[in-house]
């Protein structure tokens, strides 16, 4: 069956409805309840409530009818063991009341019991009348006006009243009984309430809302249907226990722990772990090291932490010749020096001194969270407000509904293993807003198998700019946070359908160059307007697929250091600075023995010279052999299958080839990792990767924006037949290549008086195309000499023009036709390059800015690029003509538009153009390429 993404807009669902109901009177009746189809809602008053379990749903289709009047019997016996552990406070003012609680709840159920806390065993018979013919007044109040399944979880919205108490409950089609859903979860605002349901399997369910007063309970019921989360990428590759505190199905595992945490109860909110209470959110996460006890967290509204009062800098800004601030500028909120003492000036001192307060005017102060400054060589460095959790294990942190928000804080997971993040805005972090670090030696770290902090997964968040009010750093960078996600020495990781919107330090994979990370997957993620580091990748084996790059102001992506980033199916639009790759790096230590396969070199002064070992030999702790120091050169690079630029620059680095072609690369973990199935989710029989669903690149800037992002759940698995998505991978155009000129062998062109039609190279020198030639022999012409084809023009009077005529032309199937040509000085309007057809022609044009783009009558210019073009530069010119779906589309460097009012044409031949002008304007041409695909 077709498996696709649902994009299905999550508070704008179709409103349901309340047919007429008729209510029984309050009573010691049985209790009499209506169990409708997907698609109706039933009401009904009772003095029972139902029953409730904890058992584990699974996957089932709703096979339930929907009659105007409907009696239904069921008979069940459940044993049910349960520890739970609650802590209450309740306000009652003229508005609905309001609870927040703290739960603390760990749970088991079969059918037999052995250890309990409470023992129970619960047998109940329930018959429910229903009878269509009641008013919207008959409801007393209670309507159900939206409902709705998404990944693994759903909500209900419903009309509620001032002092009324409402209870939850939901069952699976298949289930006899209801579970009741926690009380923290159900929350009413003024005449509006809200009820989450959380970690349900995939399948058809009922969600029964109850309000209840003295004498009767008044319920009404609807159902709705729940997909499954999409678990593609690294972070769940051979990995089959559940990341966090789900198991892979979406239900809690055994023994769970579930905290909700509210910005009152933050500080005071207990826990029970195993045998030991925890007190506070911080102090709960720093002990949710057992494995054997899940914890998850559940975030309800803002959960807020004070931060440090703003000291401005701007008064007395001083920088020396390195645009560094001096530490003797760094001083405190009374303008007292920071000691420089010790290396670490922690949270007391820098409040006992007078340096610095917390204001809490907005947030209380949340304990546990680290604030320290570092001194060390001459200059400082800050770590404010961090949740430092060491040795984590099995934990979920999530957001409940739509506004569950982190303020001014932010998480750093060290020496953890299997850890999910999702749903939660992150606001006005000062540090980083969700890092991981990995333990162990760089030097050790050089298989896959040798990480030990594995399995992250970050989903569905919304990442916003930071802020540090109090940046001690001698750069002066943190102003605006120091990282959203950031990693280091760990493996496998997946982000997915996250938004990351105007962020500035987005995303670092490896801290320093020396820095091991593997096996990181991006993907679904929308980068809306973001400054740089998208991500800024060090020593890693990356893929990124389905991601949406938009606007990125700084350097949008930055490959170093032996990575190797493969990027599938993304969309890169208005990007300056695309891709920067730092195209060598030596690595030491050389770890090990001497390996085959590896080149070595040494460093002498500056430079690094290859030699021989022998293959064996044992390095030294410090790389060395007999006293000498040697490295492995590790080149980063980019492998683009299947992207799309839509005015982008720095694009000439990126090797855009089809799904199985290898790229140059010299990646610790991999140079070929991703068509290799041992290390990667790699389809070898149908040469794809192999995940859930990959779009069509097309689709990606109308489809992105609304599934990424905190309060938008909705990437996950849909088993029906969804119009949107792509069921398999999307395969490249497979090309043959018919024509590859390079250009080896020297020869000049045929000079001409008239436009040539057999095939072959010539030249015609003219003011006109049309004029007869002139006698500029001497400073024009046209030759192919030291492997580049020769477009010469030193004549004010005349244009040379250039004809490679095809010996066979293309009027069906694909044709990709590639020019590769370097401007040797910088002009203004100008056609050098045309595809030429019959009646068509497709032209590279400069306008007025010196800005390429494209134009069919050599005048108007459809301006492509962002900056305008260099002399002695290098640029790809590539034109599709594609005859399967009518488009002809032409790219330059990468930076591909679909030129309109041009249907798919004959190309006779290529053409070359140089002006009658002051500004003399020769080029070059290194190769031309002839594809084809039918």
């Amino acid at each position: 069956m077709k498996r696709k993404i649902l994009a299905l807009p999550l508070l704008g669902l179709t409103l349901i409805t309340l047919g007429s109901c008729s209510f029984l009177n309050g009573g010691s009746k049985t209790t009499t309840q209506t169990e409708q189809s997907s698609s109706s809602t039933s009401v009904s008053n009772t003095t029972t409530t139902p029953t409730t379990s904890q058992a584990s749903t699974t996957t089932s289709q709703n096979s339930s009818s929907s009659t105007n009047t409907n009696t239904s019997t069921s008979t069940s016996t459940a044993t049910t063991t349960s520890t739970r552990t609650t802590t209450t406070t309740t306000t009652t003012t003229s508005i609905p009341t309001t609870t927040t609680s703290s739960t603390t709840r760990t749970s088991t159920s079969t059918s037999t019991s052995t250890t309990t806390t409470s023992t129970t065993t619960k047998t109940s018979t329930s018959t429910s009348t229903s009878t269509n013919t009641s008013t919207p007044e008959d409801n007393h109040g209670i309507n159900i006006t939206e409902v709705a399944g998404y990944g693994e979880a759903a909500y209900a919205k419903f009309v509620a009243q001032s002092g009324q108490q409402y209870n939850a409950y939901y069952k699976k089609s298949t289930d006899s009984n209801y579970t009741q859903i926690d009380s923290e979860l159900v929350r009413v605002n003024g005449d509006s309430g809200r009820v989450d349901v959380l970690g349900l399997s995939s399948g058809t369910y009922t969600i029964k809302i109850e309000k209840k007063n003295a004498t009767s309970t008044y319920t009404i019921s609807s159902s709705f249907n729940v997909m499954k989360q999409d678990r593609s990428g690294y972070a769940h590759h051979n990995y089959t226990s559940g990341v966090g505190a789900y198991k892979d199905d979406g239900t809690l595992k055994d023994n769970a722990v579930v905290v909700y945490v509210t910005e009152s109860n933050k500080n005071t909110v207990t826990a029970k772990i195993g045998s030991n209470t925890y007190t506070g959110l911080s102090n709960i996460l720093q002990h949710a090291t057992n494995e054997s006890y899940p914890v998850n967290i559940r975030i309800i509204g803002t959960v807020g932490a004070a931060t440090w009062n703003k000291i401005d800098y701007n008064k007395n800004k001083t920088y020396n010749s390195q645009n560094l601030m001096p530490i003797s500028v760094v001083k405190g909120i009374n303008n007292e020096q920071l000691p420089t003492s010790s290396k670490n000036i922690d949270e007391s001192t820098i409040i006992d001194g007078g340096y610095n307060t917390l204001d809490e005017s907005t947030y209380s102060k949340l304990n546990g969270l680290t604030n320290k400054i570092i001194y060390s060589s001459g200059e400082y460095d800050s770590y404010y407000n961090m949740l430092d959790i060491s040795g984590a294990k099995n934990v979920t942190v999530e957001g409940v509904g739509v506004d569950a928000c982190i303020n001014q804080w932010g998480f750093t997971w060290k020496s953890s293993n299997s850890i999910e993040v999702k749903n939660l805005t992150f606001n006005d972090y000062p540090e980083d807003a969700c890092s991981f670090e990995g333990s162990g030696k760089d030097y050790d770290l050089t298989t896959i198998s040798a990480f030990t902090s594995t399995n992250y997964w970050v989903h569905n968040n919304t990442f916003n700019i930071g802020s540090n009010p109090w940046d001690v750093c001698p750069e002066q960078d943190k102003h605006e946070g120091d990282g959203a996600t950031d990693l280091k020495r760990c493996a496998f990781v997946t982000f997915s359908y996250n938004e990351y919107y105007k962020t500035h330090k987005t995303g670092l994979v490896g801290g320093g160059d020396n820095q091991m990370t593997s096996s990181i997957t991006f993907h679904h993620n929308y980068y809306n307007q973001c400054q740089a580091r998208l991500p800024f990748a060090r020593q890693a084996n990356i893929h990124m697929y389905n991601n949406y790059y938009y606007k990125s102001s700084g350097n949008n992506m930055q490959i170093y250091a032996g990575a190797y980033a493969f990027i599938e199916n993304c969309y890169f639009s208005d990007i300056n600075k695309t891709f920067i790759i730092s195209n060598e790096y030596f690595k030491t230590p050389a770890e090990g023995t001497v390996k085959s396969g590896v080149t070595y070199y040494r460093k002498d002064d500056s430079t690094y010279t290859p030699v021989s070992l022998t293959i064996g030999t044992q390095f030294d702790k410090d790389s060395k052999i007999d006293g000498v120091v040697y490295y492995e050169k590790r080149t980063p690079a980019i492998k683009s299958v299947n992207n799309l630029f839509s005015n982008c620059n720095n694009l000439s680095n990126v090797s855009n080839v089809s799904r199985t072609q290898t790229v140059t690369n010299g990646n610790a973990f991999g140079s070929t990792f991703d068509t290799n199935s041992s290390i990667f989710y790699y389809n070898s029989a149908n040469q794809k990767s192999k995940v859930s669903v990959m779009h069509e690149t097309s689709e990606i800037p109308t489809l992105i924006p609304s599934l990424a992002g905190a309060g938008k759940l909705k990437g996950y698995i849909d088993d029906s037949n969804s119009s949107q998505g792509s069921t398999e991978p999307v395969s490249p155009t497979t090309y043959s290549t018919v024509l590859n000129e390079t250009f080896t062998v020297s020869k000049s062109a045929t000079k001409t008086d008239s436009i040539p039609t057999s095939s072959g190279l010539y030249y015609h020198i003219a003011d006109q195309e049309s004029s007869a030639s002139l006698d500029a022999d001497s400073t024009n012409y046209v030759n192919v000499s030291n492997n580049v084809l020769n477009i010469h023009d030193e004549s004010t009077e005349t244009t040379t023009w250039g004809y490679y005529v095809l010996s066979n032309t293309y009027a069906s199937g694909i044709t990709k036709y590639t020019v590769k040509f370097t401007p040797i000085k910088q002009s203004g309007s100008w056609s050098p390059i045309i595809f030429s057809g019959t009646s068509t022609n497709v032209m590279l044009r400069s306008d007025s800015d010196k800005y390429w783009g494209y134009s069919t009558d050599g005048t108007n210019t459809t301006t492509m690029l962002s900056s305008a073009y260099t002399a002695n530069a290098e640029y790809t010119i590539i034109l599709i003509v594609d005859y399967d779906n009518n488009t002809v589309k032409l790219s330059i460097n990468g930076t591909e538009s679909t030129v309109s009012g041009v249907t798919p044409y004959e190309v006779k031949y290529i053409k070359f153009m140089t002006a009658k002008s002051d500004n003399k304007r020769s080029f070059t041409v290194s190769n031309i390429k002839i594809e084809t695909s039918n």
